[in-house]
């Protein structure tokens, strides 16, 4: 952005929540060096409204002066990705090397790789987007989910984390910060954490419940076991290991009968 003050203004579009404008101050220090500045939105609900509130993209807004010819690249990949795989990530590597900051770019490009399952190859695209950009909730979590996958737990633990901060009401983060907090042993917030993911959900989520499955068996929990497994197998009928699941049940249910 050129130096000067600006008017930035959220228009909550879809929410019953009042839009609303705050100045910011751009001070460039060289021609070469530009400023980064964050603004806040408390957003308050807005008394007129009667649209009810729905589940929209937690992305935080960043604004970036960016190269016509890297812009051009990038708008090009995006609209090739759905056609040609990979024509759309080569421009998106192009637009990269016109202009090594462009964070939408690295975004788009680290979130690509990591949807194809080449974590080793995305990661590093987001761990600089997150550079540039440190409000980014897809960037850490779709770091943490990379790391997740690698089985590199104490840096996908931080980017979990990070995500919960930046969006606490987000159901994928806190079922992904209690996955990896159940998987390092830290039983009492994995708890946490799962039990916010499931009250979060407007449906029930499959997967929040067999991770809390998970962890109460780790924790002899046996009764709380068999009520987690009993949920999942609801909600995914036609899981293809359910005849494993309704014997680890029937297992469980006996050791709680023995107990009594």
């Amino acid at each position: 952005m050129p130096p000067g003050r600006f008017n930035v203004k959220v228009l909550p579009l879809g929410t019953n929540l009042a839009e609303q404008t705050q100045e910011v101050q751009i001070t460039n220090l060289t021609r070469t060096r530009s400023d980064t500045a964050y603004v806040d939105f408390y957003l308050r609900y807005d008394k007129r409204g009667r649209e009810r509130s729905v589940e929209t993209s937690r992305e935080v807004v960043f604004a970036q002066e960016i190269p016509p010819a890297a812009k051009k690249m990038y708008e090009e990949g995006v609209i090739d990705l759905p056609k040609n795989q990979e024509k759309g990530l080569a421009k998106l590597e192009e637009a990269i090397k016109i202009f090594p900051n462009y964070f939408d770019a690295l975004n788009r490009l680290g979130k690509e790789y990591i949807s194809r399952k080449d974590y080793e190859k995305g990661y590093p695209y987001l761990l600089r987007a997150i550079d540039i950009n440190q409000r980014s909730f897809s960037s850490y979590y779709s770091l943490g989910y990379a790391f997740y996958q690698l089985k590199q737990y104490p840096a996908a633990l931080e980017a979990a984390k990070a995500t919960t901060i930046l969006a606490p009401e987000s159901i994928d983060a806190q079922l992904l910060l209690g996955t990896l907090l159940r998987i390092t042993e830290n039983y009492t917030e994995g708890e946490k954490a799962l039990l916010k993911a499931d009250t979060l959900a407007k449906k029930m989520n499959a997967e929040v419940h067999w991770q809390l499955a998970l962890l109460y068996n780790r924790l002899n929990r046996n009764q709380d076991a068999v009520n987690e497994l009993e949920t999942f197998l609801k909600l995914e009928p036609d899981s293809p290991d359910r005849k494993k699941i309704q014997d680890l049940i029937a297992k469980l249910k006996g050791s709680v009968n023995n107990k009594k």
